[in-house]
């Protein structure tokens, strides 16, 4: 049986989020394989996990160049930092996972997809916002500013500065 539980090598954080092994989430996302892949960005790639209870979780396994570059303990005040993240309008990061060279984020799974996807995808589910959604949604957006959420991910970003400016340059 795969278990979630610490590596032996990473420190545990002062955090909620739970600890998962990387075997834990191979068998979770069937081998991090296509049929799970929900999407990506430039700093890693966003699967499906099912864990054995029926939770749905999205995991995040960030790209080998973006995980190279953040020593064990950066990666832990990252999480440390996302944790205390909690707002309504904000996924909520589940657990994480650094083992073998990898550093894996999960999160909260979102059925209806991402904000992304809802403005800026070219399927149904874009075209069935209406005006009134699309201001609903912009206001979420401005709540989580002005509750400083904002404010708390540019500080985690200037921690890392080649982060940052790989974010920057594109």
């Amino acid at each position: 049986e795969v278990t979630a539980g610490p590596s032996a090598k990473t420190p545990k954080p002062s955090t909620f989020a739970r600890s998962f092994t990387i075997a834990a989430l191979q068998q979770y996302t069937n081998s991090f394989s296509q049929e799970n892949l929900l999407g990506g960005g430039m700093l890693g790639s966003v699967y499906r996990a099912e864990l054995p209870d029926g939770k749905l979780l999205a995991v995040k396994k960030l790209e080998k160049r973006v995980a190279s570059q953040q020593k064990d303990d950066e990666f832990i005040e990252l999480v440390e930092n996302i944790d205390r993240i909690q707002h309504v309008n904000v996924v909520r990061l589940m657990g994480y996972c650094a083992e073998h060279g990898q550093k894996l984020l999960i999160y909260e799974y979102c059925s209806n997809g991402s904000l992304q996807d809802a403005l800026h995808s070219d399927d149904e589910f874009k075209k069935l916002l209406s005006w009134n959604t699309r201001i609903r949604m912009a206001l979420g957006a401005a709540r989580a500013l002005e509750s400083g959420v904002i404010s708390c991910i540019i500080q985690m970003l200037e921690h890392d500065e080649e982060l940052c400016y790989e974010i920057e340059s594109g």
